[in-house]
Order: structure tokens, then sequence, then C-alpha cells
């Protein structure tokens, strides 16, 4: 009743920002209500679950020198040598991610029966710490997929690291932690890793953990988790191929013009970040998540939360 009008108005006075420049040279307030009105859309479509079918195909041939966006393959019906990942990441369990909504996100997820469920990161906020019992709850629905999910930390994770590996070990949920670990599923054995966060010397950190991955043996993909994209520039790629990685904390930028079908955030409009959608770079691709829940301010404006299944088109299987 109080938190959430308040980051809307404190949100949107923010946006505000251009329409105050007009008040100040223009001495003209007839459209200072706008950014208010896009703010409550924004937190209207907070609510809104769109489920997508995201297909990434690894035979796809580009191989940009630098990272670059790429296209999504084109869906067909028949689905039979796809791998089928449902990634889960950034939910902030706290003041706009209720244990309710959370649970039923993790159930829907299930309820798709993948073959892998991967959680990137960013379980809780500072703000919101909660406790084990908080986490462990909202997590439940996973406990019964034993052996097919697996997480890695995100950069709040460490705000309290041991509340979220301990609510992950109530629900079975293998992290990951600069680990690999090779799964058998429905089309052959995968390759899943999971990199640690770093906020201080991740060039050296990321390219030891990387360089101490064990050789892959008769893998039909290999599937890495880093929740920070921006990580990808600090890894030595060459010293362990993988196929895929899959990221989110960006949350997708949280306001562009995704929701009319472009590709333009926030991010992108100022820097070349990866903010969301396929990426790639030489022969690795990187996918990055828009997230299901909010840190900050909780709306999204032309950015809406992400509830996608990603099928994954094999080399070897298409060979």
């Amino acid at each position: 009743m109080i938190n959430w009008p308040g980051q809307w108005f404190l949100g949107a006075t923010i946006i505000a920002f251009p329409w105050a420049l007009w008040l100040v040279f223009f001495n003209n307030a007839d459209f200072l209500y706008v950014p208010y009105i896009l703010g409550l859309i924004g937190i209207l479509q907070n609510f809104r679950i769109s489920e997508e079918s995201v297909v990434i195909d690894l035979n796809d041939n580009a191989q940009p020198s630098q990272l670059s966006r790429l296209e999504l393959a084109p869906s067909r019906s028949n689905n039979n040598d796809t791998l089928q990942i449902i990634q889960l990441t950034d939910p902030h369990l706290g003041p706009y991610m209720s244990v309710a909504r959370l649970q039923h996100i993790c159930k829907n997820a299930v309820d798709k029966q993948p073959d892998l469920i991967l959680l990137t990161g960013d379980f809780l906020t500072m703000e919101s710490k909660g406790s084990v019992q908080t986490l462990s709850q909202s997590l439940q629905p996973l406990k019964d997929y034993r052996g097919k999910v697996f997480a890695c930390m995100g950069n709040h994770d460490y705000e309290a690291p041991e509340i979220v590996k301990t609510a992950l070990a109530n629900n079975n949920i293998t992290l990951l932690i600069d680990e690999a670990l090779v799964v058998e599923t429905r089309l052959g054995p995968v390759e899943v890793i999971g990199f640690d966060s770093h906020s201080k010397d991740r060039k050296t950190k990321l390219s030891n953990a990387i360089k101490s991955l064990p050789n892959k043996k008769n893998v039909i993909a290999s599937i890495a988790m880093l929740h920070d994209p921006t990580h990808l520039s600090d890894l030595p790629l060459a010293s362990h191929p993988i196929d895929l990685y899959l990221s989110g904390h960006t949350h997708g930028g949280l306001m562009g013009l995704v929701s009319l079908g472009l590709k333009t955030t926030v991010i992108s409009l100022f820097s070349k970040s990866p903010d969301h959608g396929l990426w790639g770079i030489d022969n690795t691709k990187l996918y990055v998540h828009r997230g299901t829940g909010h840190y900050g301010f909780p709306f999204r404006l032309g950015v809406p939360t992400e509830h996608s299944v990603i099928k994954v088109r094999l080399k070897k299987l298409l060979a």
C-alpha cells in the first residue's frame, strides 16, 4: 500500500526529467502528467505474463569477431531434435516478488517438463533478504525435478549467500560455482557449467575457472550459466569451448521498445553491452534473459518479463 505507490511516483519522477527541462525552458507544464501515466503502464506491464518460444540454432554459421546481436532461429512444428531449457533468472524475492508468485513461476516451469531448468541467480535483494524458510518455500515446486535443475550465483546472492545455498539444497537444486557436470538428457549427455559472479579481479578469477574445467567427453552440447553477460568479455573462450551461455542480470533494460517488436532498450541506446536476446562472438553464443522480477522500481516500460522455453538445435544431432 505504501511501497508500490511510492516507488511508482519516484520512478516516474525520474522518467519525467525531459519534461522538467521542457518546463524550465518553455514554462509549459501541460504534459507533465505523461511520465506518471507511463509509470502506471509500466506497473501494469509488470503483471503481464506472455509465454514465448525461443529457438537457438547452434548450427548457425554467424561468427562475428566482436560480440554482436544475432537473430533467433525460426520456430518449426517438430521439436524432437531440440534440447528444451527453461531459464529462471533475477526473481529478486522481496517487495516486488511474493512467495506465491515465485512458486507459480517455478510450478509453471516444471509443468512444461523441459530437459533442464537453469537458474541464473539473483534470488534475493538486499532490502529483503528474507530467510532460508521463505526462499525454500518459494522454490519448492522445483524439488521433485531433481537432477534436472541447476543454478549459479548472482551478484545480489552474495548479500546472503548461506540463505541462498541452503534454500537451493533444500529443493534438490544443484548449485555450480565454477564447476561442470555432465547430465543425461533424452537427447544425450549435456555438459552444464556454472560460473561464479565476481565484483573484483573477475578477469583473473574467470580465466582460472574456465581453465580448471575438466575436458568434456562425448557430450552433445555444452551449456554455461553466467549471471552477468558482461563477464563474457573476461573469459578466455578458446580455453574450453562452450556452445551456449545463459545470462540474466540486465532485466532486459527495463525500459525499451521490445513490446513493439523492436530490440531497442535504454541499455542499447547508451552502450554496446548485451541487454536481452541472442548474441554471439566467434563460435560462442550468449542468450540474455529479460528476467522474471524487479530490482529498484516495480515497473517495466516496453520490456516485459520473460517466461520462455528455450529450444536449442544441437550440432551433433543435426550433422
